[in-house]
């Protein structure tokens, strides 16, 4: 990230851009206003033994979707989900 992140409460400032730096040096600028993160399907049943050899690769991404989770809340982005069923 290029611009300051203020944690949300106390004198929290709403972003007016945010760039994150991708892979093979591409940049993503975005405004958290008019941003939303979307996650889909992270229901735990995705995640167990039962869905086979993949459990252990669908486990693998968590940490850095809970990263990515994090941060959108902190500079006031909306998350949405979305559940199979």
């Amino acid at each position: 990230m290029t611009e300051t992140i203020h944690p949300v409460g106390e004198g929290y400032k709403p972003m007016t851009e945010v760039t994150v730096n991708c892979r093979h040096d591409r940049r993503y600028r975005f405004t958290p206003e008019k941003t939303a993160l979307l996650l889909i399907d992270l229901q735990a049943e995705f995640f167990t033994d039962d869905v086979g050899e993949c459990a252990d690769e669908m486990n693998a991404i968590l940490p850095r979707v809970a990263g990515v989770l994090a941060l959108a809340r902190r500079i006031g982005c909306k998350v949405v989900y979305t559940r199979e069923s």
